[in-house]
């Protein structure tokens, strides 16, 4: 949770990429023969801490150049690198669960570059990646006991996503349809963060 990939040099969040890389290739290569999911619980890419102009809180046209921009970043692409290795390993699953700062994963075009830059063509890949972006929260079992994973804004007034609006943005984007990104109406804790924290940081 959290791992919060954005932003430019010297105003990001993540930087042990390089321990975070190693572990995502260990979970690759431990228990062979066996299930094993690696759940990543919400703010993987952090799309509040990119420039996408003033007065604007979520990226809708440009939704997709922006988690593009955020993979291509040389400061994170070792944890892509990681990642697609991954996933083209055979009983993996990767897990995506919607946070409150990259809610732009849940449109469609998006999660087609996530599945395009991990996976490729590679069908048995791609199947490997799972999307949770609709508030459900993904639930699995370990060692035999239900484990629910949520990112917990959910609970939060003041951070949680209206799920009906994301999707009814995506079917405009989907169709075609124009929407302007000062359409959307951000929540209390998103612009806290855009307009008095990301200054302070």
């Amino acid at each position: 949770s959290d791992i919060h990939m954005g932003g430019s040099p010297g105003f990001q969040i993540l930087r042990e990429t390089t321990r975070l890389a190693g572990y995502i290739r260990r979970l690759a290569a431990e228990r062979p023969g066996e299930e094993v999911a690696l759940v990543l619980n919400g703010d993987v890419f952090d799309t509040l801490a990119e420039e996408l102009g003033h007065g604007v809180y979520i990226a809708v046209e440009q939704a997709q150049a922006v988690v593009e921009r955020i993979m291509d970043d040389a400061s994170f692409q070792s944890v892509w690198q990681a990642l697609a290795a991954f996933v083209q390993t055979p009983q993996r699953t990767l897990v995506f669960v919607i946070g409150n700062h990259d809610i732009e994963i849940a449109f469609p075009a998006v999660q087609n570059l996530l599945l395009s830059r991990l996976a490729g063509a590679e069908l048995t890949a791609r199947a490997r990646i799972v999307f949770s972006t609709t508030g459900a929260g993904y639930t699995c079992t370990v060692g035999g006991a239900r484990v629910y994973c949520t990112h917990g804004n959910e609970v939060d007034d003041w951070n949680y996503n209206r799920y009906e609006d994301l999707a009814r943005v995506g079917r405009r984007l989907n169709a075609g349809a124009s929407f302007a990104p000062t359409d959307w109406k951000p929540n209390a804790g998103t612009k806290m963060v855009k307009e008095v924290m990301n200054s302070v940081k």
